[in-house]
């Protein structure tokens, strides 16, 4: 797996000052996204599975360098104020049209979801049934 277009590298310590702030503990997977590829833009990046076929267009970074939208902001908005996916879930990346991959924090397996806003039914979180590094391994390029 690779990730291009990578925000500033981020320390441990400010990753555990995140988790502090939010009352969140991010799952080792997560963690190792964020110290290791901070916002950058998986290659492959196409997923297909579970009904659904869409691109991670690109993984939020947990804080920027370059004043991108981050993963502490989103969460803050969607999970905080407007409570769509309950506390436990923490967003990681985003699809071009705007919905959005959370880990479940609470998982020991970093199990991913998809958040489908456009869909006529009552629940938009869709378990892909996949941890966080399966989740990439299953990624593919673009026919």
């Amino acid at each position: 797996m690779e990730f291009i277009n990578l925000d500033r590298k981020l320390s441990d310590e400010e990753i555990a000052d995140v988790e502090s702030n939010l009352g969140i503990s991010f799952p080792a997977s997560l963690r190792d996204l964020f110290t290791n590829h901070n916002g950058g833009d998986p290659l492959p990046y196409v997923f297909q599975g579970y009904g659904l076929h869409t691109v991670v267009n690109e993984t939020l970074p947990l804080i920027s360098g370059e004043d991108r939208d981050t993963a502490v902001d989103t969460y803050r908005l969607l999970v905080l104020e407007r409570q769509i996916v309950e506390k436990r879930f923490f967003p990681f990346a985003i699809d071009p049209g705007g919905d959005y991959f959370f880990v479940d924090c609470e998982t020991s397996d970093s199990r991913v979801y998809f958040y489908c806003s456009d869909t006529i039914d009552h629940n938009k979180l869709l378990d892909l049934g996949l941890s966080l590094k399966q989740f990439w391994d299953c990624l593919k390029p673009e026919d």
